[in-house]
């Protein structure tokens, strides 16, 4: 809601992505809400070797993506 509209008003471009689209894009197959934020946490560890919340790892994975897909 609220970071669409200050987007609209600025002019800024917006891409919303779902969780099955940024994990599809790493390369995982479909799992269970509970497992595929176990697998988050995983990876950014394994990755990073940072202990994180699954909400900041799969905000951490998104931005991977992102970056995998569009440079």
């Amino acid at each position: 809601g609220i970071v669409e509209l200050v987007c609209e008003q600025h002019g800024l471009p917006l891409k919303l992505v779902s969780a099955i689209q940024w994990r599809k894009a790493l390369g995982w197959p479909r799992l269970k809400r509970d497992a595929a934020k176990a697998k988050a946490i995983a990876t950014v560890e394994e990755l990073h070797g940072i202990k994180v919340s699954d909400d900041i790892a799969e905000s951490i994975l998104l931005g991977l993506a992102y970056i995998r897909e569009n440079l």
